[in-house]
């Protein structure tokens, strides 16, 4: 990694990230963690040294070639932070990220598809961290960057965000606006603009491969963006009506179909290290002990391969959800049995960022 070997900031975070990583895979006494935290330390420090810089030199740009080291440092903290569950780190890191991707929209760069890739990996973490935070993120510099024409023709474009762009900005989008309207009813504008969002989500496509042999990269993006397809509908269509059920045909067909398209996602696909969020959106509407098995062992799963706490602590965090369809007679309630999506994301305590 040659840009760890010219900064030393990066490389700290490197560091960081590895030690962390690698304490995944010793007993509790490893003095791994003690070492990664030494290096995120040092990371911070020249962090906060570089961006202090930056907004000293605002009105030169010559340095900007090569200051797109500090942007890949915070994001890697950013990583570390959510791999580790530590929400309170994820939002001034992935803030900073928005300031840093924002003064770099127009300018220029020597390496045009690094710039692309943070910036897509800066959208692909946003986005889904608003969806639980978004009262704490500027998220209207976020939605800048989704048009920078950095994200679209570099070397890894549809690394993170997949086939769809668009969908990705939707779901910010929709994170915009329930932020903005924490109460109900929504403003006129809110639910025109969520309607039309809606109507968006119903008729979006994607060029899937009619078998998977043919092209499994290509088969598993389309299948990755219609599972975020049908969370993203659920989450707009509780969120202009709170008062539709749960058990609603509307909503559990939405269900079904995700979960069909879930079991043609084999767990040996990569793909599958991007699911939290469409899971957990969708396992809070999800009532049928059959589906709630599907989805709570495909986290299960994940984490025997990717390692990250994000995983199991979601799929205890739905289990507790799921107790009063499971046992009706002691938990239903007779009117408005879940709050609408928006709400409960917003509100409920999450106990690790939907990455």
């Amino acid at each position: 990694m040659p840009v760890a070997i010219r900064n030393p900031v990066v490389l700290h975070c490197v560091l960081a990230l590895t030690a962390a990583d690698l304490s995944k895979f010793e007993n509790l006494d490893s003095d791994l963690m003690s070492i990664s935290y030494n290096h995120y330390g040092q990371a911070l420090k020249g962090i906060q040294s570089a961006l202090k810089y930056e907004v000293n030199s605002a009105s030169t740009t010559s340095h900007l070639n090569y200051i797109d080291d500090i942007l890949l440092a915070v994001l890697l903290l950013c990583f570390k932070s959510q791999n580790f569950t530590q929400n309170e780190r994820i939002v001034p890191h992935i803030n900073a990220a928005a300031v840093l991707c924002c003064n770099r929209l127009e300018s220029a760069t020597n390496n045009p598809d690094m710039r692309g890739l943070l910036f897509e990996v800066f959208c692909y973490m946003f986005t889904l961290v608003a969806s639980s935070h978004g009262k704490a993120l500027e998220l209207s510099l976020a939605y800048q960057v989704f048009y920078s024409p950095f994200l679209t023709g570099h070397a890894c474009e549809g690394m993170l965000l997949g086939t769809s762009r668009k969908l990705f900005l939707l779901i910010l989008r929709i994170s915009m606006l329930t932020t903005s309207q924490d109460s109900v009813p929504l403003d006129a504008s809110s639910r025109f603009e969520l309607e039309a969002i809606e109507l968006q989500l119903s008729n979006l496509k994607f060029n899937k491969p009619t078998d998977r042999n043919d092209d499994e990269e290509a088969y598993d993006h389309a299948t990755i963006s219609e599972l975020y397809r049908h969370a993203c509908l659920l989450h707009v269509k509780t969120t202009l009506n709170h008062q539709l059920s749960i058990k609603s045909d509307i909503i559990q067909n939405i269900v079904t179909d995700f979960v069909s398209q879930l079991e043609e996602l084999p767990i040996s696909s990569p793909a599958n290290n991007i699911l939290v969020w469409p899971l957990v959106i969708v396992g809070l509407c999800t009532i049928t002990q059959c589906h709630q098995r599907i989805i709570s062992a495909r986290l299960r799963k994940n984490h025997e391969t990717w390692r990250s706490e994000i995983l199991p602590q979601n799929a205890a965090f739905l289990i507790r959800t799921w107790k009063p369809y499971r046992n009706p007679s002691k938990h239903w309630r007779s009117r408005n049995e879940v709050p609408y999506l928006a709400r409960r994301l917003l509100n409920l305590q999450i106990p690790a960022i939907l990455l």
